[in-house]
């Protein structure tokens, strides 16, 4: 045993406490499909080239 208190439960460092409500997980997710959509058309119209935001698409509801 490397002799450190484990911790557990809500003292875990990796612990969700809440303070990340659905609310604001789908506001981040709104924001995101407007950043991609603002790219997209960045790309479109040839204001931007290279290489695009690196990830999944966000969802479309």
């Amino acid at each position: 045993m490397h002799g450190g208190a484990s911790l557990r439960g809500r003292d875990h460092w990796n612990w969700k406490d809440g303070s990340q409500t659905r609310e604001m997980r789908k506001l981040q997710s709104e924001a995101a499909a407007r950043l991609r959509d603002v790219e997209d058309i960045a790309f479109l119209v040839g204001m931007l080239k290279g290489k695009r935001t690196p990830g999944r698409k966000p969802k479309r509801n």
